[in-house]
């Protein structure tokens, strides 16, 4: 797209580079970028993040809670005899 001279937006990513071709410099290019859609991409994917921790940090709990409940109910049961 054609460059309009106004100034670039502040929010946008911007990158340019020299274009040259057998040692002459031909020209350069500028590329400007939105953010917007990265951050909505790094939103959802801190989402799946937590969720999976959270999911992870659950079953771990549960894990130690039933080896635990079960340790405490298996002596009870070898004292009395059973």
């Amino acid at each position: 797209m054609p460059w309009n001279g106004q100034a670039e937006p502040r929010d946008l990513l911007v990158e340019e580079r020299p274009i040259t071709f057998n040692g002459n410099d031909l020209g350069s290019v500028r590329l400007l970028v939105s953010p917007r859609f990265t951050q909505g991409d790094l939103r959802a994917a801190l989402l799946r993040i937590v969720v999976a921790i959270v999911a992870i940090e659950l079953l771990l709990i549960l894990v130690a809670y039933f080896a635990l409940k079960d340790g405490r109910d298996g002596r009870a049961r070898r004292r009395r005899g059973a």
